[in-house]
């Protein structure tokens, strides 16, 4: 019986926190028992049941979770075995008694410095992904978040597994690091209303994610909760208004 689901990505603070946000407010209405998580792929629990990862971090998954049942995804966001996933959920056993369903936790505020004004830049003329990760370091770093070497591992990471979510949106990261290089948790986010490639794909926001301690979530799961209304994403794709956008995700 499938008890707990885990999004697995290499780091572990980024597109594998998107996914398990939107699965897991996908879920909360016909299975509340379960528990959505996100971790490292090489530190999924024992007591995961199904493990989602995309597809170059398949072993890796196998080798942390052997026992678990292996989905295999593209994009964290919006993909066929995610519908297959919910679909076999939703019918299964879903027979939830009063002493298992967890309290959905009201959505706190972002820590103010997390995301800033100064952090939010719109209309931007299209380039490279390598050049669009390359700005959100450099505005991680003007606006104190990371070390200069924090810029390297956000395209080093890129070249592992790519940052696409899906839904137009990138989300470049490094992997974990020590004080010396992340000072505090940030988050910038770089509109490119007519797009950047990643791949076969097209991403018109990008966020960069500087992470720790886990302070990042709480933003990353606003992303997710705008991400539901086509509508706000639309926009925030498109808007001239920094103080909107930024009241969407604090």
């Amino acid at each position: 019986m499938v008890r707990k689901i885990v999004f697995a990505c290499d780091a572990g603070m980024g597109s594998s926190a998107m996914g398990a946000t939107k699965f897991r407010n996908r879920l909360k209405g016909v299975r509340p028992d379960l528990t959505v998580i996100n971790t490292s792929v090489d530190n999924i629990p024992v007591d995961c049941d199904v493990a989602g990862v995309q597809e170059t971090l398949v072993e890796r998954a196998k080798k942390s979770a052997p026992f678990a049942k292996i989905v295999t995804i593209s994009n964290f966001l919006a993909d066929p075995a995610l519908d297959n996933l919910f679909f076999q959920l939703s019918t299964g056993d879903s027979i939830v008694t009063e002493a298992v369903k967890e309290e959905v936790e009201e959505s706190k505020p972002v820590q103010e410095d997390v995301i800033q004004l100064d952090g939010i830049k719109l209309n931007l003329p299209s380039v490279s992904k390598e050049e669009a990760i390359t700005e959100a370091g450099k505005l991680l770093r003007e606006l104190g978040y990371v070390d200069g070497a924090y810029i390297p591992a956000m395209l080093e990471r890129e070249e592992l597994v790519t940052t696409y979510i899906g839904m137009g949106l990138a989300i470049p990261h490094g992997t974990t690091h020590g004080d010396d290089v992340i000072h505090k948790t940030g988050i910038v986010l770089l509109q490119y209303p007519d797009g950047i490639q990643f791949g076969d794909e097209k991403a018109q926001l990008v966020i960069g994610i500087a992470g720790k301690g886990g302070e990042h979530m709480e933003v990353l799961s606003k992303i997710c909760l705008a991400l539901e209304d086509e509508a706000v994403l639309n926009k925030m794709k498109t808007t001239n208004d920094k103080e909107w956008i930024l009241k969407q995700l604090s």
